[in-house]
């Protein structure tokens, strides 16, 4: 059994909490961190990038159990609305 004391874990008594309510203090920086300032949109090519890792490693475990693409599977379901590309000639 651990027999540090909670306040030697967490002190509270610090130079910078000199003369303040040490209680206050922490729970208004403990809300400055929660704080979202902005949400952060992600370009195109990070997208982009993203489904195509995901899709890299889903696809082949996808492909041994099933004996096909998980691309070709994914147009067959008509709510997703994916479709094969056209080649270009």
């Amino acid at each position: 059994m651990n027999h540090l004391s909670f306040p030697s874990l967490f002190p509270l008594k610090t130079n910078r909490l000199k003369g303040v309510d040490p209680l206050s203090v922490s729970l208004k920086e403990a809300t400055n961190l929660r704080r979202v300032t902005k949400k952060l949109k992600p370009s195109k090519a990070t997208l982009q990038e993203t489904a195509k890792n995901i899709y890299l490693k889903i696809n082949q475990p996808f492909k041994d159990l099933f004996d096909t693409d998980l691309a070709e599977a994914l147009t067959k379901i008509p709510e997703i609305g994916l479709a094969h590309a056209k080649t270009k000639a």
